[in-house]
C-alpha cells in the first residue's frame, strides 16, 4: 500500500495518468467496441472516465497525506 501511495504522491504521477487517459481515448481503442452497438461505446468511454477520476482522486489524496506526514515531521523537528 505504501509503494501504491508513493507511486500516485509523486510529481510523475499526473503526467501517467495524462498519457494514460490518451492512449485509453484514441482511435484504435474506442474502435475496439462492438460498431454495431454505440451502447459499449458510451460505456466503455464512462468506465475509462470513472477510472481516470478515481485515479486522480487517489493522486490528491496521497499528497495531501505525503504533506502532512512531511509537516507532522517539521513539527517534531522544531518541537525537540
Amino acid at each position: 500500500m505504501k509503494g501504491l501511495r508513493r507511486l500516485l504522491g509523486s510529481s510523475l504521477a499526473p503526467l501517467l495518468l495524462i498519457w494514460m487517459g490518451l492512449g485509453m481515448y484514441n482511435w484504435p481503442m474506442l474502435s475496439l467496441s462492438d460498431p454495431g452497438h454505440g451502447n459499449n461505446l458510451i460505456l466503455y468511454m464512462f468506465l475509462v472516465w470513472g477510472a481516470l477520476t478515481v485515479l486522480s482522486l487517489a493522486m490528491s489524496l496521497a499528497g495531501s497525506h505525503k504533506q502532512a506526514e512531511s509537516k507532522d515531521e517539521d513539527d517534531r523537528g522544531e518541537s525537540s
